[in-house]
């Protein structure tokens, strides 16, 4: 079945809902055209999607545009944590061997320049391959790591952070615009 881009259906200004539906079952909204309202719902509802009015009634901003909704699931999230995770064994591992193992130091360290441990799968999968007594070393301390997180983490004070973190950066936003502002405009000289 043939699919209808959305540049397609916006040239076509007399198209029915009933042939939208026959066209394409999957129609995509990825334009900055601003629609007219009637010309919105129709697209909204050929593709099955909702739709939100903005405070004027000629720009309608569909659901799918929006950059995240609240049923978002965190599994690339889960996915960074383990990424990070990984390269924090990496470091860890290194640092052991170069102190106890200098020539297994020395391969693990030029396998991780050739490798990005911020992929971990296909780095371990590829490590294991290599050497599997240092892939299970950094499979486990990767593991050890992620769970002394895990017990010590303060979900408040992340929070916390993360809500200190945006203050600031609004907080030297706003002195940039004041500044701004104060040098834009010449004072008047309270001398004169």
């Amino acid at each position: 079945m043939a699919t209808l881009s959305a540049l397609q259906v916006y040239s076509q200004p007399q198209i029915s809902l009933s042939k939208l539906r026959t066209r394409s079952r999957a129609l995509e909204l990825s334009s900055s055209r601003v629609l007219s309202q009637g010309q919105a719902q129709l697209l909204s509802r050929a593709a099955g999607r909702e739709t939100y009015r903005s405070s004027s009634r000629t720009r309608q901003v569909t659901k799918d545009e929006m950059a995240g909704e609240y049923e978002e699931v965190f599994a690339d999230v889960s996915e960074h944590l383990t990424d990070l995770f990984t390269y924090k064994a990496v470091r860890t591992v290194l640092h052991q061997l170069s102190e106890m193992d200098p020539n297994k130091y020395k391969w693990l360290y030029q396998f991780t320049t050739e490798h990005r441990p911020s992929d971990s799968y296909n780095y371990c999968k590829t490590l294991f391959k290599a050497n599997r007594e240092l892939a299970d070393r950094v499979l486990v301390t990767r593991l050890n790591l992620m769970s002394k997180w895990l017990q010590k983490l303060d979900h408040s004070s992340l929070l916390m952070h993360v809500s200190d973190n945006n203050l600031q950066v609004m907080r030297d936003q706003l002195n940039e615009t004041v500044n701004f502002v104060f040098t834009a405009k010449p004072r008047p000289d309270l001398n004169e």
